[in-house]
């Protein structure tokens, strides 16, 4: 048992009457953090006792990646520190406030394959299992099939284990369901796309309407296959990290590159940082009054800002017509204009349309866009609406000769623009209106243009503000160009 002691400004933390080690006191954030660990263990332990996962257990050692889920918050950070940044303070009563991360934690969530599930295709121990990984990822990357280190990243093993680690600690619920506000059309399939610590793959997590499943992992529209997390383990929990048992052999096979490579990758823009995840920024359902979290410089590593900059994080609310609810934004700090890039998950290798989502309004100024340091053809001026002739959008359903807006939305395509999927809309009109985001003329994707990848990875999204204002960010598009003949309006 552990217990916490404390003398003026130093706090204790005691088991079994011995001090094992003191810290000096920042906050009572902190101390309820510490508190919070006495008596619990972090992922790694709890795995390590599950002697149902025994044989995944020896990988996640052998491979050494067991200390890629050790760690719990960063201990350098006080939030003390950037108390400046909130200028509007619950207790003005307004219709939002600011606040700032009160800690910034790590956390981890691990898809695992019991020894049961193993041993039925054959993998009884650790050698069965590194045949298994070589199997399948030598035909992915015949490049490295003779690395036989195995501590190695892209050695087959090592690979096969990091495809089931996650950067983010996941409640069953927080892998889709809480991202399912009242924004989202319930008649409408969901993903959320999911990078795990294997070099460039993605793990896709589908909300299906029509059966009702959720969290369905990687489920293959050609076949109907699917991995499903079992349920029974979700109390599996650890002070930095959950982890859960699989149906199946998960791994990052041909088939699964397939599926992604030919299909549209939409990620909303709160789901590339781990960080709001970790530290219970996302994912927090509809607020009143609506909380609007700002971001410190160097608080996120996806995306780089310089001082003069203030990103926010505002949670979702009923009165905007955002993708999941929520929005990204980048302000300026003394007249500035703002410039920054953000990077992307890994995007399979191929041809890509990619797109930007935003909500257009006086307030956002001009831009340059790039892409990988390629610069988008023109400036994109994010404060005109789409009835601006260039951009040409027509209201679905106010053109007798086009009632669903298809046409219109070609004319809009020629321009370099979309309108917004159909798949959200704004809960509580006033300031939009619609059954849909379609019907709104602010809410509008930018075709930033058509790239080739060579190779799957990461991608840098840059943006330059050619004027002052803040810059709003909904979220993000890739589609394979040979994936556009068939593309939905949602």
């Amino acid at each position: 048992m552990g217990s916490l002691a404390s003398t003026q400004d130093t706090i204790y933390v005691m088991r079994s009457g011995m001090v094992v080690y003191k810290k000096a006191i920042t906050d009572i954030d902190s101390i309820s953090f510490e508190n919070s660990l006495i008596n619990r263990k972090n992922i790694v332990d709890k795995i390590a006792n599950d002697k149902a996962y025994s044989i995944f257990y020896q990988g996640l050692v052998i491979t050494g990646l067991v200390d890629s889920i050790k760690t719990d918050r960063d201990r350098n950070y006080n939030y003390k520190d950037y108390e400046d940044l909130i200028t509007v303070p619950k207790e003005a009563n307004q219709w939002f406030y600011n606040d700032v991360p009160k800690l910034r934690r790590y956390g981890y969530t691990v898809l695992m394959e019991s020894d049961e599930i193993f041993n039925m295709q054959g993998v009884t121990g650790l050698s069965e299992l590194k045949d298994y990984a070589a199997r399948v990822n030598n035909s992915v990357y015949p490049e490295d099939a003779s690395i036989t280190d195995v501590t190695n990243r892209k050695n087959s093993l090592n690979r096969f284990i990091a495809y089931h680690i996650i950067n983010k600690k996941l409640s069953l619920n927080m892998f889709i369901d809480a991202y399912d506000t009242d924004h989202m059309l319930k008649t409408i399939d969901m993903y959320e796309y999911l990078e795990p610590m294997c070099p460039n793959s993605l793990i896709e997590i589908k909300k299906e309407r029509l059966t009702g499943f959720t969290n369905l992992i990687n489920k293959s529209n050609e076949t109907g296959n699917t991995i499903h997390i079992i349920t029974r383990n979700d109390d599996k929990d650890c002070y930095n990290g959950f982890y859960y048992g699989i149906d199946k052999i998960m791994t990052f096979d041909l088939n699964t590159i397939k599926e992604l490579s030919n299909k549209r990758l939409r990620f909303d823009i709160s789901g590339l940082f781990p960080e709001l995840t970790n530290n219970g920024i996302r994912g927090t359902g509809l607020t009143k009054p609506e909380l609007q979290y700002k971001i410190p410089t160097g608080y996120l590593n996806r995306l780089k800002t310089n001082e003069q900059m203030v990103a926010y994080f505002m949670t979702p609310y009923n009165m905007f017509l955002d993708y999941e609810g929520d929005e990204f934004m980048i302000a300026t700090q003394s007249g500035n204009n703002y410039e920054f890039s953000i990077t992307t998950p890994p995007i399979p290798a191929g041809l890509y349309e990619v797109r930007f989502g935003y909500l257009a309004n006086g307030k956002r100024g001009v831009a340059e866009f790039y892409v990988d340091d390629i610069p988008v053809k023109e400036p994109v001026n994010l404060n005109t609406d789409g009835t601006n002739p260039e951009i040409g959008y027509v209201l679905p359903g106010s053109d007798i000769n086009d009632p669903l807006g298809y046409e219109n939305d070609k004319t809009m395509r020629n321009h370099g623009y979309m309108k917004a999927p159909a798949c959200f809309k704004v809960p509580v009109t006033g300031w939009s209106y619609g059954e849909n985001a379609r019907y709104s003329n602010a809410a509008l994707r930018k075709i930033l243009g058509t790239f080739t990848f060579k190779t799957a990875g990461s991608h840098n999204l840059s943006v330059k503000g050619l004027s002052y204002g803040e810059f709003m960010y909904d979220y993000i598009e890739f589609v394979p160009v040979s994936a556009l003949e068939t593309e939905d309006i949602y």
